[in-house]
């Protein structure tokens, strides 16, 4: 993966998983219709599944090809940091069904589940502070 190949992966995941994107203002379970015609089922944030439930990102990053992911874990206040080391990722023209596949892996395939689920796999630094390994660091 190349340094600009993470900072347009890095943007998907703000845009996928910021609080905007997670915040879908209904209040129960709610079929919308799509411009394109096409139906969804919504939920409200505090009936998703983890991580989307209880996951606030605070944001993301990419520094050359490495991502970081920054976030908060439900109303909890330690901060956890994922990095995601690109180098040796080879990703080919990137299209939208690529890049999301590599953000939910990067992401829900890592944090799914409980944080006790992933919590073996954060490592912390200092008081408050948490390093998460991401699913391909295992």
């Amino acid at each position: 993966m190349d340094a600009p190949t993470a900072a347009a992966m890095a943007a998907l995941v703000r845009d996928t998983y910021g609080e905007a994107a997670l915040d879908t203002g209904v209040h129960e379970p709610t079929v919308v219709q799509s411009a394109d015609g096409s139906r969804a089922l919504v939920l409200p944030r505090d009936q998703m599944p983890e991580p989307l439930r209880s996951l606030h990102l605070v944001d993301v990053v990419a520094v050359g090809t490495t991502i970081l992911v920054v976030f908060t874990w439900a109303q909890d206040s330690d901060v956890f940091v994922m990095p995601f080391d690109g180098r040796d990722v080879e990703v080919g023209p990137i299209d939208d069904t690529t890049a999301r596949t590599f953000v939910t892996q990067l992401v829900e395939h890592t944090l799914g589940g409980p944080r006790e689920a992933w919590g073996a796999n954060a490592f912390p630094i200092s008081r408050g502070l948490s390093v998460v390994r991401p699913w391909t660091a295992g």
